[in-house]
């Protein structure tokens, strides 16, 4: 549905960054190897962040990232210190 609504509107945001989210999970499911799944994802972040540099979903995404597949936690903090900056409102754990 992501790429559905991609097709649609390519400057959408929340779509790349849901397109991320779905490309991420699916390594837990065995869906895709963690190479692949990190690549894909991070292409839709860029894309997201491209569209819109202060989008926060995409800046959390990129610390759940950092955390997930690099154990950065530097740029895990760096990241979501980020988010929290942008919109002190938001909680971490969400994508919206």
């Amino acid at each position: 549905l992501f790429k559905e609504a991609i097709a649609i509107d390519p400057n959408y945001p929340r779509a790349w960054t849901g397109l991320a989210d779905v490309y991420q999970r699916q390594v837990t499911i065995g869906g895709r190897s963690i190479q692949e799944s990190k690549e894909l994802a991070m292409n839709a972040i860029d894309q997201a962040l491209k569209i819109d540099p202060d989008f926060v979903p995409a800046h959390k995404l990129l610390g759940w990232t950092a955390m997930a597949y690099d154990n950065d936690l530097a740029a895990v903090a760096r990241h979501y210190q980020y988010a929290l900056e942008l919109d002190p409102t938001k909680r971490i754990g969400d994508l919206d």
